[in-house]
């Protein structure tokens, strides 16, 4: 690529130890050269260059870098839960050995299809109760006073 660098002008130094590191963090081609401080299209002409042309464009030379991120990531997740930390025993755990909770396993103290049900008979008989005594109390107000607006009426 330094033919295609006009004349005078340097060819920028790459960091690839960074651009590993950047790539097992999972991060994009984009955010890669952002990282460096050049356009995307730079990083992939230089990828290409790199190690005799054997990649062809970022994707195929992160693909894999981002393995072995992910591989560190997960041994990192492991030593994490075999320290103790819970939530990450539960993870790993429906993870890698089917432990998920199913749905009709709930915690404790979490309402069932049934409790919800019987809430909602119950908010419906308080509900008509309710009415039927606002009923009652319009009736009993139109009785006693004339004066004395009912539910319905305004002042």
């Amino acid at each position: 690529m330094q033919g295609k660098n006009p004349p005078g002008r340097q060819l920028i130094e790459i960091d690839w130890n960074k651009v590993d590191t950047l790539i097992r963090h999972q991060c994009t081609g984009e955010e890669v050269a952002g990282e460096l401080g050049i356009c995307y299209d730079t990083l992939v002409s230089r990828i290409q260059e790199k190690d005799n042309g054997i990649y062809s464009g970022f994707s195929e030379y992160a693909s894999s870098k981002k393995s072995s991120g992910k591989a560190r990531l997960r041994s990192s997740q492991f030593a994490k839960a075999l320290k103790g930390d819970s939530k990450m025993l539960d993870k790993l755990g429906d993870v890698y050995l089917g432990q998920a909770r199913k749905e009709t396993e709930l915690p404790p103290n979490e309402p069932t299809l049934m409790d919800l049900h019987n809430v909602l008979g119950e908010n419906k008989s308080l509900k008509e109760q309710l009415e039927q005594l606002q009923k009652e109390f319009d009736a009993f107000k139109s009785q006693a006073d004339p004066l004395i607006p009912t539910s319905d009426q305004t002042l």
